[in-house]
């Protein structure tokens, strides 16, 4: 008969990490869905519950795991999370160095139609003081140019001088054309959201929240983690 083979020494199993519902006793104030994300967090970082320093679930769920501090965000909290933070720098740190087309966010079209109307209007003044080259025709160069224009008055003259320097109803790339970019930004008012979405869109949720290394990592659970120390 045979010696039995005498038993294998057992391997410890390595700690993973607990499941949510053993999590909610332990933060009463964070949802499931959150605690399921912290989970999968902890699971790429190879660590285990027993790392956590400290969770905070006001406003949003933040993370505190051996020194790194992490927010974990479901995709309408990280959208709103990143639009709002990158129009907060907007506001402290202005637009220079942004390779946006501004045209596009401009919120008050009205003024720049204004200073259209306005520098149309004072040319009129002027060339009504002004002689004609045919004076014996003409009385004023005003009279001069309406004539030649076709129209019967000054208000129709206006008009058409409109419709030339404005052909597409563009007022605002008249005035950048006519005045230039910065003349352009010092009257314009700008749709701060917008571009503040545009920033998202382009560079990513990452690069505006994780002041760390501007990265989102992708959770599994479909929630996402951005590392902000």
């Amino acid at each position: 008969m045979a010696a039995a083979e005498p038993e294998k020494p057992k391997v410890p199993e390595e700690p993973v990490a607990k499941q949510p519902e053993a999590l909610e006793d332990m933060f009463p104030d964070v949802d499931v869905p959150h605690l399921s994300a912290i989970v999968k967090l902890l699971d790429n970082l190879g660590m285990n519950v027993e790392d956590i320093e400290s969770v905070d679930a006001t406003p949003y769920v933040r993370i505190y795991v051996a020194g790194q501090e992490w927010v974990v965000m479901n995709d309408t909290e990280a959208d709103g999370y990143a639009t709002q933070s990158a129009e907060d720098s907007l506001e402290e740190l202005g637009t220079e160095g942004l390779n946006i087309t501004w045209k596009d966010y401009v919120t008050n079209e009205d003024d720049f139609e204004t200073a259209c109307i306005e520098q149309l209007d004072n040319y009129i003044n002027d060339i009504a003081e002004e002689q004609s080259k045919e004076p014996d025709m003409f009385p004023s160069r005003l009279e001069e140019e309406m004539h030649y224009a076709d129209v019967a008055d000054r208000d129709s003259f206006l008009q058409y001088l409109i419709e030339k320097a404005v052909p597409n109803d563009d007022y605002v790339q008249w005035y950048i054309d006519e005045f230039g970019d910065e003349a352009f930004m010092g009257l314009a008012a700008l749709d701060t959201e917008g571009i503040a979405k545009y920033i998202v869109d382009t560079d990513g949720r990452g690069s505006v929240i994780s002041s760390y290394d501007g990265e989102e990592v992708e959770l599994s659970t479909g929630y996402s983690a951005f590392r902000v120390n």
